[in-house]
């Protein structure tokens, strides 16, 4: 069995207003990327890929601020 079911399928809220500021942190900065970047590349199925890169890459970084109490973090 995948050894990491219960850290990758459990909901992780928040533990402190530590975690929340970086969740926020996290948010702040790739929205402000996808703002600038939206400004650079024409419309199109590119930008659209952009952007729904841009918000994997802002899940997996609040999901690592979340999973951290499973793999030893603060």
């Amino acid at each position: 069995m995948h050894k990491n079911i219960d850290r990758d399928y459990d909901h992780h809220a928040p533990r402190n207003e530590e975690d929340i500021s970086l969740h926020e942190q996290v948010r702040a900065a790739m929205k402000s990327h996808a703002a600038f970047l939206d400004t650079l590349v024409p419309d199109g199925r590119e930008k659209a890929v952009m952007h729904t890169k841009l918000e994997e890459a802002m899940m997996w970084a609040n999901a690592g601020v979340a999973r951290a109490r499973y793999d030893g973090g603060t």
